[in-house]
């Protein structure tokens, strides 16, 4: 029996123990450069990005983040319409598909929620036209503002000029994120 205990004992202390931000949020994983605070704890930002599409799974605690464009107006999607609702289901559709070309574990999860992200991101554009269009016309002032509704929000932040538009989808956060127009 006290062999038994401990192995039993010995196996709990050797067991691999995975840390983990207890608290992960889609603020930790950046696509905004934001040169005035320091780095927040366990997080993640691209420094070279002017739009970028980020996906935030609640239940795997990971972000997928594609960046569209980079500073200097190079990459695939720099010239967005100007109308949000045009520009933002294109710009899903290459965050996954770029996404579906890493083949990673955790990417799966997300390719798993696509097709009705993909749907709920559309109806809701087209449900909060009016507001989309009031943040992008305080974006192309820049002038801060901040609107939330039920599980869409779209902000232009006072210090950085970023524009964000943000969708939760549960199990999910998608969120867009454009730099200041220049």
């Amino acid at each position: 029996m006290r062999f038994l205990f401990a192995a039993v004992a010995l196996n709990l202390a050797c067991a691999p123990v995975q840390a983990q931000d207890p608290g992960p949020t889609l603020e930790k994983c950046a696509c905004q450069l934001d040169e005035k605070p320091t780095p927040g704890e366990h997080g993640a930002r691209a420094t070279n990005a002017t739009l970028c599409v980020q996906t935030f799974d609640r239940q795997r605690r990971w972000c997928e983040i594609t960046i569209e464009c980079l500073r200097g107006n190079l990459g695939p999607n720099c010239k967005f319409p100007t109308s949000a609702r045009a520009s933002l289901a294109p710009l899903y559709e290459a965050h996954i598909k770029q996404v579906s070309a890493d083949q990673s574990p955790m990417s799966a999860n997300i390719l798993k929620y696509a097709p009705l992200n993909y749907k709920y991101i559309n109806d809701s554009s087209r449900q909060n036209e009016k507001l989309l269009q009031t943040c992008l016309l305080a974006y192309g002032k820049r002038d801060p503002i901040g609107i939330r509704e039920k599980d869409f929000s779209c902000s232009v932040d006072r210090e950085s000029r970023w524009l964000q538009i943000t969708y939760d989808l549960g199990a999910q956060l998608v969120r867009f994120s454009f730099a200041p127009p220049e």
